[in-house]
């Protein structure tokens, strides 16, 4: 078996990557969603709600958005004091 000399000239050599090029953690690696866009504003507690989010629209006099959050905690049970 014959082996080849490969000389200095003809080697490459990667390069070294430095300690302070590496970050420090590997949650700058992680995935970031798109930030949510902002539809309306709920009209009693002012909390955005989002596109995608389901709220309640009340026409009475003039339009009313409410969010779910609200909703539940105004909601009640009959029956029950």
């Amino acid at each position: 078996m014959q082996r080849k000399v490969i000389q200095k000239t003809q080697m490459k050599i990667p390069k070294v990557m430095k300690m302070i090029d590496l970050t420090d953690s590997c949650y700058d690696y992680r995935y970031e969603a798109p930030k949510a866009k902002v539809y309306t504003h709920c009209d009693v507690c002012g909390d955005p709600i989002y596109v995608g989010d389901s709220y309640y629209e009340i026409l009475n006099d003039e339009r009313m958005n409410v969010c779910n959050d609200c909703i539940n905690t105004f909601k009640t049970i009959a029956g029950e004091d």
